[in-house]
Order: C-alpha cells, then structure tokens, then sequence
C-alpha cells in the first residue's frame, strides 16, 4: 500500500485560520499531520485521496500544495530537527529532543514534533499540561483518550501516576507516542491503537484525559468509557474555543457529566467534570 505526503505552505493570516485548516484536514482522513517550519505535512492511504478536494482545501487558503508518493516502511518518526522549548509554571520545560541547555526544570519532557495539537505548544495542551502540574497525580490511574503524541500520558507517568493507559485509533500517532516514551525514562505508559468505541478494559481510571477538537465532541459517534471512570473520577477536557464552549459543556452535559472547574488560554477553553449524581 502507498501513501501520499502532502505539504502544504504558504503564509497564515492568524493562527486560528492554521487551526481551521488543520482540522479540516483531520476531518478529511490525514494522518500524523504536523508542523514541519512553515509548512504543514500529512499523509494519507492511496486509496482515500481526492486530489480536487485537497487542491480546493489549499486554494482556500491560499496555499501551495505538493504531492508525493512514500512507502509506509520509510516514514522517519524522528521528524523535524527544530530545536525549541516551552516553559510552563516555571518547573517543567517541554522541548524538542535536539534543545540543549543547561538550565534544568523539576519536570522535563522531551517530545518529537509530529503532531500539531502534541508539541506543548498549543494552548489547549498546555492547558492540560498545567491541570496535572497543578493537581496531585501521584498513584492514580489515568486514561488519556486520543492520545496524539502522547504528551499528556507521558506527563502523568512522570509525575507519579500508578497506571496510564493512552490510545488513539491512528496507527503512526501511536508510534509517535512510543517514540517519544524512548526518548523519556521515568513512568510508563501503555499506548494502545484502538477506538473509542472498542476500547475495552478492567481498570477503574481516577482521571480521564480528553484534548480532542469541537468537532469531534459534537459528533454523533463521540463516545466516553464512562463505565471505567470511578464514581468520585474526574474528565478533563480541552481542544476547543470560546465560541463553542456552550455547545461542548450541553454535548458533555448529554453524556451525564457535570462542570466543576475551567480554565483559559487565549480563546482555548478548558473543562472539569466529574459524572452527575
């Protein structure tokens, strides 16, 4: 089976037309879309391509678009060799695994840069990056759903967390994810490659982990394992704006779970729920 690359680059005019365009190409079936400079990478099966309908997406938004073929077997994991970091409450610095400094946080991350919503760079992660730092994650069990790069599982296992499960139903961020547990020691995590909707297991989680986007919180298909979080459990959930946090609490609300705390970062929000009595 071939995959196509497509790269896409041109100039932004904001970083929420970025974001736009970036969902809109998950929705249309991308995998491991990530930030490579100033452009944007993704790969699809050979049999899923619209070419028209991509070409359209990037005329859009006035992008320049380039095709070409890659054997799945050649696919670097290793990505990008920017060299960059992130402080957050000025103890954990997140950072590529080619940063050098001599400076040294309580808690460091290294993380690849595959994934555009799990650099740490994003204000939806950071905001979920923040709640563990902030919380006491010290032997709970931690499910993070739709893990990405992993980057929010990693950072409970190096806090202390018993037990963390993460997965995602895309095969490459799962190696992704297992990548970049190589590139940290302290804490384990099991990544698995599976759906939502056939996701199974016997543990009871403390924490679930929820850094998805709108349009998957207001799907149809969307789906929580409640049935695996502890009664006095909390789900934490982050990935979309301002304008659509009504929407989002009413869909969560749905699903039988109550709002308790928030947070914000720019237009980013962020949601504690535990399950309604």
């Amino acid at each position: 089976m071939a995959i196509q690359e497509m790269v896409f680059s041109g100039e932004w005019s904001d970083d929420t037309s970025k974001e736009r365009f970036i969902l809109e190409l998950d929705l249309k079936g991308v995998e491991a879309i990530w930030e490579d400079g100033a452009k944007i990478r993704g790969y699809i099966n050979d049999e899923l391509v619209e070419k028209i309908a991509f070409n359209d997406l990037a005329n859009e938004f006035g992008l320049n678009l380039v095709w070409q073929p890659v054997q799945p077997g050649k696919w670097d994991v290793e990505g990008s060799n920017d060299q960059s970091e992130v402080i957050l409450l000025d103890r954990c610095r997140i950072h590529t695994p080619e940063y050098r400094t001599d400076v040294e946080y309580e808690v460091e991350l290294a993380i690849s840069e595959q994934l555009s919503f799990g650099s740490g760079k994003h204000p939806s992660t950071q905001l979920c990056l923040e709640y563990l730092l902030k919380e006491e994650i010290n032997e709970k069990y931690v499910l993070d759903i739709g893990t990405g790069s992993g980057i929010l599982a990693l950072m409970a296992a190096r806090l202390g967390a018993a037990r963390v499960v993460a997965f995602d139903n895309n095969p490459w961020a799962i190696g992704v994810a297992k990548y970049n547990q190589k590139l940290n020691e302290g804490g384990w995590v099991e990544f698995i490659e599976v759906g939502v909707d056939r996701f199974h297991s016997t543990l009871d989680f403390d924490l679930f982990l929820v850094n998805l986007n709108k349009q998957v919180f207001l799907s149809e298909e969307f789906l929580l394992p409640l049935s695996n979080l502890k009664k006095d459990g909390v789900v934490v959930v982050s990935g979309f704006m301002r304008k659509d946090e009504a929407a989002v609490t009413k869909r969560l609300e749905d699903k039988g779970l109550k709002p308790i705390d928030e947070a914000y970062r720019e237009d980013w929000r962020l949601i504690v729920l535990t399950l309604a009595e």
